[in-house]
């Protein structure tokens, strides 16, 4: 199997524009998505999986109108500390995200994972050390269920758009290393590529972090 990870454009948050707990790309951040969809379509990707953060959904959208391939949207891929928290009444509640409704509206025809719904699909409390540990367990999971359940035995290659500190703590798990406290080991520009390959006997990182496709001025 084949995987290429890819970094969402820059979003309104990367660029110190704002501080939102779901930001959106930047007029660069959607350059961005477009030049990394190009530079997608020579690949033989089969199947795309995305975050269901909104500047994944919409770094997603040019690479599935160049690939014409389809999406599964999971949350285990969005970002580390999800959408955070806010406090009502007193007590500090997980910000819910957007609904099952609201994500079909940004890619039309994608498939869900159940854990999105109308009530929204974050539901982990951020920030400590249990939930780095579940996170990172989630993502195992996820992998595993890759390998064993879906494209193993056609050695499908698949692409999977990621968050810069989940997509190191993604990395981190597929080849077995400690958990990424740092968030730095594999590092990502917006809409960096990196591709791995997984099979029976070995997993190799082929290469990490290409931005060729992005000019001087749009490298973030």
């Amino acid at each position: 199997m084949n995987v290429y990870l890819i970094r969402h454009g820059e979003s309104t948050n990367n660029a110190g524009l704002s501080h939102q707990d779901d930001p959106p790309l930047t007029d660069r951040g959607r350059i961005q998505a477009q030049l990394v969809a190009k530079a997608l379509e020579a690949l033989d990707i089969e199947m795309f999986y995305c975050s269901p953060m909104l500047r994944a959904l919409e770094t997603v959208r040019p690479i599935l109108r160049a690939l014409r391939v389809p999406l599964e949207v999971r949350p285990e891929l969005c970002e580390h500390g999800g959408l955070g928290d806010r406090e009502h009444n007193g007590v500090r509640r997980p910000i819910p995200g957007p609904s099952r409704s609201e994500v079909l509206k940004l890619v039309p025809g994608a498939t869900l994972s159940e854990e999105i719904t109308e009530s929204g699909w974050w539901r982990f409390v951020p920030a400590d050390e249990e939930e780095l540990l579940r996170f990172t367990r989630r993502q195992v999971e996820f992998l595993w269920e890759l390998w064993q359940s879906r494209h193993q035995p056609s050695a499908q290659t698949i692409g999977a758009v990621i968050h810069g500190r989940s997509g190191s703590i993604l990395l981190s798990a597929f080849f077995g290393l400690e958990t990424d406290r740092g968030y730095a080991r594999f590092g990502h520009h917006n809409t960096g590529i990196t591709r791995v390959e997984w099979t029976p006997d070995r997993r190799r990182l082929v290469f990490l972090n290409r931005i060729e496709h992005l000019p001087p001025e749009l490298i973030t």
